[in-house]
C-alpha cells in the first residue's frame, strides 16, 4: 500500500473518531443517571487515539459500596496497530506502535501488585516494533521496498483493589497510545470497542497482592 493511501485511511479514521467522539461510554443495563451498588459494568465503542505522550480516557463509571470490600476490575478492549516502512536503496526505516492501559480508582492508579512501582498499574495491551533494513542495492540506488502491516485483536486484564471503603467511588480507564516513526515510516495505534467491569470479591483477611 502506498504512503499516500495509508495517510488517507488514517485521516478517515481520525475524522470518524472526531465526529463520533473520542470518549463515549455508558453503564450497562442501568439508567445513565443511576449509580450502581457494589457492581458496575461500562462499555464504549467510539474510536480512540492520542498524540504521543498524551493520555486518553477510554471509559469511566461510578459505583457505591455498601460496606468495605475487595473488588476485581476487568478491562477488555480491541487494540489495533498500523505500521508502514519504506526503504529506498541501502536504507533503514522503522515504526513503532503501543497501547498501555491502566485504571484509576478515585484518581489514583490501581497497581498490579504490591511490588509494582515502575509505571504503577500500567499494562501493555499490544505493541509492535517494525523495522526494515536493505543493503546490496549498489546497482540500483532507487530500488524501493515497502511493507505495510495492520492488525487488530481483543485483549483483557484484571486489577485487584483491596479493602475498598464503603461509599461512592469512581473508576476511570486511561491509556497512552504511542506511535513513533522515522525515515519514510508511518505508525498509528488505536483502540476500538471496550468494556469495564467491577465486581466485589472476598479475599483472605490481610491479603497481600
Amino acid at each position: 500500500m502506498h504512503t499516500s493511501t495509508l495517510k488517507t485511511l488514517l485521516a478517515v479514521g481520525f475524522a470518524a473518531a472526531f465526529v463520533g467522539g473520542i470518549f463515549a461510554s455508558h453503564i450497562v443495563g442501568a439508567d445513565s443517571n443511576a449509580q450502581p451498588a457494589d457492581k458496575m459494568a461500562v462499555a464504549g465503542s467510539a474510536l480512540a487515539y492520542s498524540s504521543p505522550g498524551q493520555a486518553v480516557t477510554l471509559l469511566a463509571g461510578a459505583m457505591k459500596t455498601s460496606s468495605p470490600e475487595d473488588v476485581v476490575v476487568s478491562v477488555s478492549l480491541e487494540c489495533a496497530i498500523i505500521t508502514q516502512v519504506t526503504t529506498v536503496g541501502n536504507d533503514n526505516s522503522q515504526a513503532f506502535g503501543q497501547v498501555k492501559v491502566w485504571v484509576e480508582l478515585d484518581g489514583t492508579p490501581i497497581p498490579v501488585s504490591s511490588d509494582d512501582t515502575t509505571d504503577a498499574g500500567q499494562v501493555t495491551f499490544c505493541d509492535r516494533a517494525h523495522q526494515q533494513t536493505t543493503s546490496g542495492f549498489n546497482a540500483d540506488k532507487n530500488a524501493t521496498i515497502t511493507t505495510y502491516l495492520s492488525t487488530r485483536d481483543a485483549n483483557a486484564f484484571q486489577w485487584i483493589s483491596l479493602n475498598l471503603g464503603a461509599g461512592d467511588h469512581t473508576f476511570v480507564v486511561k491509556a497512552t497510545l504511542t506511535q513513533t516513526a522515522s525515515n519514510n515510516a508511518i505508525a498509528q495505534a488505536l483502540v476500538g470497542k471496550r468494556t469495564l467491569v467491577v465486581e466485589p470479591t472476598k479475599l483472605a483477611n490481610n491479603a497481600v497482592i
